[in-house]
């Protein structure tokens, strides 16, 4: 029985070269959930759905570096309340499965996200996927697997493409965020879905 969550905070677009642009996207019309859970299991959320002393009210909005990438926190308060993106897997259900985000125009031959995973399932097992769909109507799909793409929130520990970009203690754990970047074959995608 597979339960996990995936939360997503923030989230670039970047071209193929070291030195190209890097854009940070506005995350915040799919913004989905606080940081903070005043009742835990109440299926309303707030981060994943814990209580209290089990969710990620310590992160600050703002910038965190990882590296040479700036991800933007998003303020809850400035957000109706919400600063992540998370999706539920089928045994966990307070938000929705899958998430579209149009884009800009852009070149990006890469995406970068600061996120985590909840009830992560053993490594190298799908997580999700990312789908990037191009003007031209075709679409590449990249799977985000366990504890390589992306790790447990709880305990955080680096796995093949998930860097430990931000980590800090609440009641009952340390917890952290990945910061992981996927190469897209083509460049300039209009839209992203996870």
């Amino acid at each position: 029985m597979r339960i996990f969550t995936l939360v997503l905070f923030a989230a670039l677009l970047a071209g193929r070269l070291p030195a190209a642009d890097i854009r940070p996207l506005d995350l915040s019309s799919g913004a989905n959930s606080a940081f903070a859970d005043e009742t835990a299991d109440d299926r309303r959320g707030g981060w994943t759905d814990q209580g209290p002393d089990n969710d990620l009210r310590m992160i600050r909005p703002g910038t965190v570096e990882v590296d040479s990438l700036a991800f933007d926190i998003i303020d809850p308060a400035k957000n109706g309340g919400r600063g992540a993106l998370v999706l539920s897997g089928k045994n966990r259900k307070f938000t929705g499965s899958a998430a579209s985000l149009a884009l800009p125009e852009n070149e990006a031959g890469a995406v970068n996200l600061l996120h985590a995973s909840a009830w992560t399932p053993k490594a190298g097992e799908p997580l999700g996927s990312i789908v990037a769909e191009y003007a031209d109507g075709s679409s590449e799909r990249i799977p985000v697997r366990a504890r390589t793409d992306c790790g447990n929130w709880w305990n955080p520990s680096a796995g093949g493409n998930a860097v430990v970009g931000w980590s800090a203690e609440n009641p009952e754990s340390l917890g952290g965020l990945y910061a992981s970047s996927f190469a897209l074959k083509k460049t300039g995608p209009v839209s992203l879905r996870f």
